[in-house]
């Protein structure tokens, strides 16, 4: 099943008793660069979303001594989402 959000067409999965939107991403992670800053809105969708999975876990906090940076990890290779699950119970 799917549904028109603000955001684009989102995709679920149906279940006997339930629909799940799962892992929808509805703001970018301000990491590494604004940690404590508030999360950033994400562009609408360009094409039906697949929430079929759960979303990646979130990205470890900077270690203290060296603020920003995320040992053998690099900026580019890390674009965190921040992402929520729906569940709709099926009437």
């Amino acid at each position: 099943m799917s549904v028109n959000a603000p955001c684009g067409r989102i995709a679920g999965i149906t279940r006997e008793t339930h629909t799940a939107y799962l892992g929808i991403p509805y703001a970018q992670a301000p990491y590494p660069a604004g940690a404590f800053a508030a999360p950033q809105p994400r562009a609408p969708f360009t094409s039906c979303f697949e929430a079929t999975a759960y979303g990646g876990p979130p990205p470890p906090p900077p270690p203290r001594r060296m603020p920003g940076r995320w040992p053998g990890r690099s900026e580019a290779s890390h674009e965190p989402d921040i992402s929520a699950a729906v569940r709709s119970a099926r009437w």
